[in-house]
């Protein structure tokens, strides 16, 4: 409970001294003109050129918002400054599927399942949370230090940038139905007032995305049936050994990405001197 008012920025509160802190609608302006310019060159190197799209960012004080997320996400430390007053938590952020829809890579009607293209939008979600922090952090090297020392600190917002006079804000951007949530800790809420809010990028020219999606590459594997074998059995295996593995000849091997998602099934043969795999009905391009 606050006791007394000490002075127009401080109070006595449990008997502590402390700051109060209020950036004003200023530069809570200046806050979301900054992201709205993050966003519109997200949208440039991400979107057709010829698809409008409709980006908004509104900041608040972190008292003031709520608990409520649109779509809420695991919440977690986006960059970890000198102190808790210095960091940018991720409090809520889409699923990867409307990342895809917006992209254009499924309709809304349709199933955005595929590996391949979640993987797609997984990026571009990363890409836009990069850019922002590239705006508010500026440093290259502070953000390397800040990913090294992440799993040190907790991910949890403190209590008190809660509370009313905290300095601390919220920033909610909207890329068409596309949602994120950041919380910004008071002492880089006040550091970045020094940033310009002008526009610094140009348009570039995109390829069809379809042209980029067959221009990316990636690694796929063919996995058997695990096989479980004691410490002593692996210790005993010798040159000529054979293994039998609980795999039938009839079975269909399993294809996936390098993150283990599975995109079909196929069979094991051989092609102009070289190992192949047949893939079955379901083809690998049903997981893009």
């Amino acid at each position: 409970m606050v006791n007394a008012v000490q002075s127009r920025n401080e109070v006595i509160e449990g008997g502590m001294m402390k700051v109060l802190r209020w950036p004003g609608a200023s530069r809570l302006e200046r806050l979301e003109k900054l992201a709205q310019i993050v966003l519109e060159k997200w949208c440039l190197e991400w979107r057709d050129d010829s698809v409008s799209t409709e980006v908004k960012a509104r900041c608040m004080m972190a008292h003031e918002a709520g608990n409520a997320v649109k779509e809420p996400g695991h919440q977690r430390l986006l960059y970890s400054g000198d102190s808790d007053d210095d960091s940018i938590w991720l409090e809520g952020i889409s699923p990867a599927r409307e990342m895809a829809e917006l992209l254009g890579l499924v309709g809304r009607s349709g199933s955005a399942s595929g590996p391949l293209l979640l993987d797609t939008a997984r990026e571009a979600l990363d890409d836009c949370l990069n850019m922002i922090l590239e705006t508010f952090i500026g440093h290259k090297a502070a953000q390397e230090r800040s990913r090294a020392i992440q799993k040190l600190y907790s991910s949890e917002i403190p209590g008190y940038q809660k509370r009313p006079w905290s300095g601390a804000v919220h920033l909610d951007l909207n890329i068409e139905h596309v949602f994120i949530r950041l919380h910004i800790g008071p002492r880089r809420v006040e550091s970045l007032a020094a940033v310009k809010t002008e526009k610094n990028y140009e348009r570039v020219t995109l390829v069809p995305l379809q042209d980029a999606l067959e221009g990316r590459l990636t690694k796929l594997r063919v996995e058997l049936n695990n096989v479980e074998l004691t410490l002593g059995q692996l210790q005993a295996l010798r040159e000529g050994d054979v293994l039998i593995l609980p795999h039938l000849l009839t079975q269909a091997l399993l294809v996936s990405t390098s993150q283990g998602q599975v995109v079909c099934a196929a069979y094991l043969g051989q092609a102009h001197g070289n190992k192949a795999i047949e893939f079955t009905k379901e083809t690998a391009h049903t997981a893009l």
